[in-house]
Order: C-alpha cells, then structure tokens, then sequence
C-alpha cells in the first residue's frame, strides 16, 4: 500500500521506488488513471510499453486467441471462464458450479471450431447451438441460464455498444513480451463500470500470457488511483482476481489509496490487507485514527506517524513517511536532486514545461538536462 491524501507526494514516491525496481530488473506493471508514469517511461523508451485506452478503440487483446488448438490447457479454459463470466455477470467471480458449465462450454467450443477464435465466434457458437450444448453437456440452467447469457452479452457482439472491443482476430498481448516497464492507462474509462472491469480482465489475461509466463521473473502489478477505481463494486473483484493470480506467480501487488476505509468491509478486502506485507504511510493533516484501526496498526507505528514532517516550499525539499514492513517499521525521509524530481513530477508548471521540451528533444533525459540548466540561468 501506499497511503496519502491529495498532495502529499505519493505518485512521486511511487515513481522513486519503480525506478529503483526497474534498475533491479524487476517487471513493472502498472494500471493508471491519469498518465502519472508518461515521463518515468519516456526515459526509458527501448524497455517500456504504454497502452493508453481511447474512446470506442480496442486495445488488440484477444483473450480467445490460441496459436494452435492443441496448445489450450487446462488453466488457460479455466481463466476463460471467469473472463466469459465477467462479461455476463460483471459485479463477481463464479461459484464452482457455473465456473464448471462455462469450462464445459468453452472446451466444447474449441473442440467444435478450429480458427478465428474470439468471443464474438463464441457467442455465435452458443447462439446457434444452444439446444444442443444444454443437451450434450448435461447443463443445468440453474448455473448456466443461456438466454440471460446471450442477451446481456450482446452488447459484446455485432453493433452492441462495446462490441469495439473484440473486434480483433489476433492478439496484440506479444507487444508487452520482453518489455520492463508496461502501463496501461485507463483514465477515459474511470467513470464506466462495465470497461472499466472488462478491461482489467483483459489486461490480467495479457499479463499472465506474456509477462508472468517466464516464473523465475519477479514482477510487480500496480493499481494506481485505485480509490477511483473502488467506487464500482466490480473492481474489486477484478483487484481480488489479480491477488489470486499473483500467487501463481513470482509477482508482488501494490495499491494507492487515499485512506484504507476506502476499501470496503468485506472478505475481499480484508483478504487483501492481510496479503499486504508493505506499507508507505504518508503525511496525513487529518490524523491517522481510520489507519491504525484498520490496518491494525501498533502503539509503536502510532506514535512514528505522528513525527512525521515534511516541507515542499524550502530550498531542499523532502517528504516522510512510515516504511512497514511486516511487523518492523521507521521513518524515512525521501529527498531527492533536482533532476531527479522533475523526472518524477506528475502534475503542476515545470510537469507541463518539462513535456514541452520533450516534444522538441524527443528524448526525455534531454528534456530535463535543458530543462534544468534554462532554470539555474
């Protein structure tokens, strides 16, 4: 977790730290909602991926798409599963019982259409043997009710309203392979449930294909703005669902919240707390009483939080925060040189400045050196 109120430095801790886990050869994955990493990747522009959602533009995932149909596995129709669900269901995981009639449904789907796979082939699949598929798999429509199926999945298909999504045969996911630093930028789709929590699942999908599919590579996934996420219920069991697939995985999961009583009262999110073994608690003027309580924090960490300082206007700037990891914790201070600093900016006039120059240098570190050396004058 990092943990701070507006204002208080926390995208520029954040970039601190990637930029030393990129340095260590650890992947990066991060999801975003407000382009805080555009200069953080611009430096590093051989080993970096940034795929930013437009408007009504899919982003070349394909989660269907198989190179050989000898090549599906067990785990990859079982991820399938939970994906088709999310686009039916949307606000959950699946009981077992419907994970199994929808594996049962995507096998015999592969086994029945040899190319071209994709889930608008699927749903035409399901459409035209309907009858049939109930039938030959013994389905019970209590956890398999194929006309709620079909009509809300709709919307997926055809001229459905998110139909742009799947329209690509092939999958774009080899554009990530072998790359550092991979961001994911959703800030147009912040305020749609239903994109929002598709595309988290798309993305989970890609990542596990193409970045977590070599396992002695240490990787992290981050949920920057992740309070913004939070106020559709559905992305949290999207959030729950990369938790679970992390596990599998050599990779760590880190989140920022503005408070942790952002995050629900609920097995989900408690899960998630008690998997969380680091903490960045930042300056917060409204005390830290939400945050002890439910981080369950110690008399020790209570009383660190509250020696906190920082200062943004003096001729060195520095900010604190409470490092905990599992049962050790201490103040550290973050300063950082100048250049440094405007490297990992993310908002305000030497942010803007800084792009600027970027767009005549077309490189990043030119940028900051010009930069920095017109300002000293």
């Amino acid at each position: 977790f990092i943990i701070a109120p507006t204002g208080e430095g926390k995208s520029v801790l954040a970039n601190h730290i990637f930029r030393q886990l990129y340095e260590n050869d650890i992947r990066i994955v991060i999801i975003d909602l407000g382009d805080s990493y555009r200069k953080l990747s611009l430096l590093y522009p051989h080993d970096t991926v940034y795929i930013k959602y437009q408007d009504g533009v899919g982003i070349g995932l394909n989660p269907f798409f198989v190179e050989t149909i000898e090549s599906i596995s067990a785990t990859k129709i079982n991820e399938l599963s939970t994906f088709v669900f999310k686009l039916w269901k949307r606000d959950r995981l699946p009981e077992e019982d419907e994970a199994v009639s929808l594996r049962k449904v995507i096998t015999l789907y592969y086994k029945s259409i040899e190319k071209d796979h994709s889930f608008p082939q699927f749903y035409e699949f399901i459409d035209k043997n309907k009858d049939d598929i109930m039938k030959v798999l013994d389905l019970n429509s209590k956890f398999f009710d194929i006309e709620d199926f079909l009509h809300i999945t709709s919307e997926f298909i055809g001229k459905g309203i998110y139909s742009f999504l799947f329209e690509a045969k092939t999958d774009d996911s080899f554009k990530i392979e072998g790359k550092k630093f991979i961001i994911f930028e959703l800030d147009e789709i912040k305020d749609n449930q239903v994109l929002l929590t598709i595309m988290l699942h798309m993305i989970s999908e890609a990542v596990q294909k193409v970045v977590w599919k070599d396992r002695s590579t240490k990787g992290v996934i981050f949920f920057d703005e992740f309070a913004k996420m939070l106020k559709f219920p559905s992305v949290l069991s999207s959030a729950e669902y990369f938790y679970q697939a992390a596990r599998k995985q050599e990779a760590a999961i880190g989140i920022v919240l503005q408070s942790p009583s952002q995050l629900p009262k609920n097995d989900a999110s408690n899960a998630i707390i008690d998997n969380t073994q680091v903490m960045y608690i930042m300056q917060n003027e409204k005390g830290y009483k939400e945050i002890i309580e439910r981080l369950s924090l110690k008399e020790h960490d209570e009383n660190q939080l509250g020696s906190i300082k920082y200062n943004f206007t003096g001729r060195i700037k520095y900010s604190e925060f409470l490092l905990k990891i599992g049962s050790e914790s201490n103040i550290m201070r973050l300063e950082l040189a100048r250049k440094v600093l405007l490297a990992f900016q993310t908002e305000g006039k030497e942010y803007t400045e800084v792009l600027e120059l970027y767009k005549e240098t077309g490189d990043m570190e030119s940028a900051i050196e010009k930069y920095s050396k017109i300002k000293t004058v």
